[in-house]
């Protein structure tokens, strides 16, 4: 290798993003520290902080800026090999910045000792300790969420939030609720009528297990931070209709107190070490551009999926629609790896009972309401996929009403089959999307000629892998993707004759090949 070569690739691609990455750790460390963990100034969700957020920013920098430092490599584009160096780039940003936050919030907030534990409502410290608490146990209320563990749903988990106030007799008893959380699993794959017997006994043990409790015994107590755990606190106390906005909701411990921040700080130091090491040798042994055309980047596949433009636009503006909904209840505090069923409801969820007067709009407002996180990725993957095969066919206007017409078949069917479940996620309607490609290429349509074994390996893996696992897992809507799929395949094969129909009446024939 030339020096200059060297000389090139030490300082600019590879010192530059490890410097990069060095200060996007210490700042986002820095940023939690004073604003977040230690102070609680801005309000946000731990898993937002932890994880998402340097995330969100380790993909920004990573593919819009070194990206463009990627680009003068030369790499083969066919394999798409550029984009490999992409993720390995996304992962040198964001696992220093995650392990350098999780240490953060390990090892913030002091211990502060107060003479009533009421008094928690005036100070902003994170963990308390003082003298026992009076608790009012004739007034705790309490909150339960039933959910799946993973996006297979293997297990059913069982939540149960009790918040219970303080004695009247305590200063600013009102403002200040112990939270108490109880939980069990459940395989997922029981009978209804076993799952719900689990259930019962879940609560009865629960319930013993609160009304046992010595709240003397307790050590410390820790404020419970934006997130999952306070929503539903929050949501226990709703039920007595009192406003949680301005209560403070505190955990009890029985353990000494003690941070657990080490393990954390080590691996600030290894994940740096590892993902710069794979970094650095990715590099050295790939080839150089010349100078003359080092740093252009000829397309930016994102921003053409995302921002629609005048030739371009059914496809950005499904996605833009789809994501955006589900930010925006990010947004409003409704969690953020997964939803609760009445807040699916109040979102446009489909939902048999609610289906009357305005209440049919879920039909269609159901399409771009998702379950949570890992549901919108599996579907936008899917949905992406289907369009990109659809472009000769359905690019713009058409696209946006297959996807409509579908998802419609897709509520309808479900709310049959389901009339008292609720049912988001844009799964029925991109079912129906590879339902009209595949109607196309069935009826041999020109225009997706060379494309045959691609088309049917991705629609094996999206459709086939979906309706299999719907068919084993509970929980997963198959009456959505199968009233999807067969509405796709009348749209598929309506769109062949109309344009048949057009090419005859035009005299020419219908155009072939994928543009």
């Amino acid at each position: 290798m030339k020096l200059e070569t060297l000389r090139f690739k030490l300082t600019r691609l590879i010192l530059l993003p490890l410097a990069l990455c060095a200060m996007m750790a210490a700042g986002l460390a820095l940023f939690g520290w004073l604003l977040v963990f230690g102070s609680d100034v801005v309000p946000l969700d731990e898993k937002i902080v932890e994880f998402w957020l340097p995330m969100g920013l380790g993909a920004f920098l990573a593919f819009g800026v070194v990206g463009r430092w990627i680009a003068s490599l030369d790499l083969s584009e066919k394999q798409n090999i550029p984009f490999l160096y992409g993720v390995v780039a996304w992962a040198l940003m964001a696992a220093p910045s995650i392990f350098a936050l999780s240490y953060v919030n390990a090892t913030s907030g002091d211990l502060v000792r107060i003479i009533d534990i009421s008094q928690a409502a005036a100070r902003t410290a994170r963990y308390y300790t003082g003298v026992p608490v009076c608790l009012d146990r004739r007034d705790a209320v309490a909150h339960t969420i039933v959910r799946p563990t993973d996006s297979h749903d293997t297990n059913l988990v069982f939540d149960l939030y009790v918040a219970a106030p303080l004695c009247a007799s305590n200063t600013h008893a009102s403002s200040v609720w112990l939270g108490f959380k109880y939980r069990d699993t459940v395989p997922n794959r029981e009978s209804d009528a076993a799952k719900k017997a689990e259930y019962r006994v879940f609560v009865m043990r629960s319930q013993a297990a609160f009304n046992a409790m010595d709240s003397t015994k307790y050590r410390y107590f820790e404020r419970v931070r934006w997130g999952d755990d306070h929503r539903a606190y929050a949501k226990a106390v709703a039920k007595s209709r009192q406003d949680a906005s301005s209560i403070v909701f505190l955990e009890p411990h029985r353990d000494a107190f003690v941070r657990h921040g080490g393990d954390y700080f080590g691996w600030i130091f290894k994940s740096f070490a590892i993902a710069g090491a794979i970094w650095s040798a990715l590099v050295l042994f790939a080839p150089l551009k010349p100078p003359s055309e080092r740093g252009r980047r000829e397309e930016n596949w994102l921003k053409d999926l995302l921002i629609p433009s005048r030739t371009f636009y059914g496809l950005p503006i499904l996605l833009d629609l789809n994501i955006g909904i589900y930010i925006a209840m990010v947004l409003a505090g409704l969690g953020l790896v997964s939803f609760e069923p009445d807040d699916l409801i109040a979102w446009g969820g489909d939902y048999g009972p609610a289906l009357h007067g305005l209440g049919f709009l879920r039909l269609v407002s159901s399409q771009f309401v998702h379950a949570g996180l890992m549901h919108l990725a599996a579907n936008m993957y899917g949905l992406i996929f289907a369009a990109l095969f659809l472009l000769p066919v359905a690019q713009n206007g058409r696209l946006i009403l297959s996807y409509l017409i579908c998802g419609l078949g897709g509520s309808i069917a479900s709310v049959i089959v389901h009339p008292v479940t609720v049912s988001v996620g844009a799964s029925g309607a991109i079912f129906g999307l590879w339902g009209v490609v595949l109607a196309l290429l069935g009826l041999r349509d020109p225009r997706l000629e060379g494309a045959t074994a691609l088309i049917l390996l991705n629609a094996g893996l999206f459709v086939v892998l979906n309706l299999g696992f719907g068919a084993i897992t509970p929980g997963i809507d198959n009456a959505a993707h199968l009233g999807g799929l067969a509405t796709g395949l009348v749209v598929g094969a309506t769109f062949r004759m109309l344009d048949n129909d057009k090419g005859r009446q035009a005299g020419t024939e219908t155009p072939t090949g994928i543009p």
